[in-house]
């Protein structure tokens, strides 16, 4: 089942307690910990702190964000971000690919390299690695993606994905059959177009389709999958309880067409 989920770097400056009350307020189901601003890899005290604030507050942890980038950053940091991932009993750790620096082909190469050693590292603890697309770095289309994890070919290593600024809708749904298997997270932020960030409900039969596409990819339809809400249009928090909770009506409106169980 589709569920909203806030990530704590759309409130960046708040403190964990006011990142739980905001999601609380918005409805969502879960909240991604960013190391951005909030937990620090390696600091096992503060995620555990982080972990039972997020049980009490009703909420699980749907991933840990980190600006850790493979490549980039000495390998054995990332053995502090595992360690904080498992203590917040965060499925997924969302991170990012390195910027280009040579030939593609060969960053290709040596970057599938690098994941599916950490892949191996993440797997063992049950934890799914998600790349972020972003311009910059080496996956900085659905072309380029759909390349690294292909020659990746890891079970414990998959991407994140959010419709591309700029990219025509029929590009983007191509892009989900394409990827098909290989997503483990949906990603929606505010757009930007003309200077102005949009709500949700601005592309609402867009993210009708988009979630759909994402849906029937994954496997029981009683699974929890969520779409991660990293920034919300004015950091207005009124916008971001309209965007989660047009999620949740997607959610419920596909289950109803597919005559699923709805929660």
């Amino acid at each position: 089942m589709i569920r909203p989920a806030l990530s704590s770097a759309a409130l960046l400056g708040a403190s964990i307690d006011e990142v739980l009350r905001s999601a609380i307020d918005a409805g969502v189901s879960g909240v991604e910990w960013s190391d951005d601003g909030f937990l620090e890899p390696g600091d096992e005290l503060s995620a555990g702190r982080a972990m039972m604030a997020t049980l009490r507050a009703g909420l699980c942890t749907v991933s840990y964000s980190t600006l850790y980038r493979p490549g980039l950053h000495a390998p054995a940091a990332f053995s502090r971000v595992l360690a904080s991932a498992r203590i917040l009993q965060a499925p997924v750790i969302r991170m990012w690919a390195p910027p280009p620096r040579g030939a593609r082909r060969g960053e290709a190469k040596a970057f599938a390299a690098a994941v599916r050693d950490l892949g191996d590292l993440a797997g063992a603890s049950g934890v799914t690695l998600c790349f972020g697309m972003a311009r910059g770095s080496i996956l900085d289309s659905y072309r380029r993606a759909d390349e690294a994890l292909s020659r990746a070919d890891h079970p414990f290593v998959k991407l994140c994905w959010e419709p591309l600024p700029g990219t025509p809708f029929d590009e983007s749904m191509e892009s989900l059959s394409l990827l098909r298997g290989r997503v483990g997270m949906l990603c929606a932020r505010a757009g930007v177009r003309d200077g102005a960030a949009r709500l949700l409900s601005e592309r609402e039969e867009d993210w009708l389709h988009f979630i759909d596409a994402y849906d029937e990819q994954g496997g029981s339809p009683d699974m929890s999958r969520y779409v991660v809400i990293r920034s919300f249009k004015d950091r207005d928090e009124a916008n971001l309880a309209s965007d989660a909770g047009l999620i949740r009506v997607m959610s419920d409106k596909l289950r109803r067409y597919r005559r699923r169980r709805v929660y």
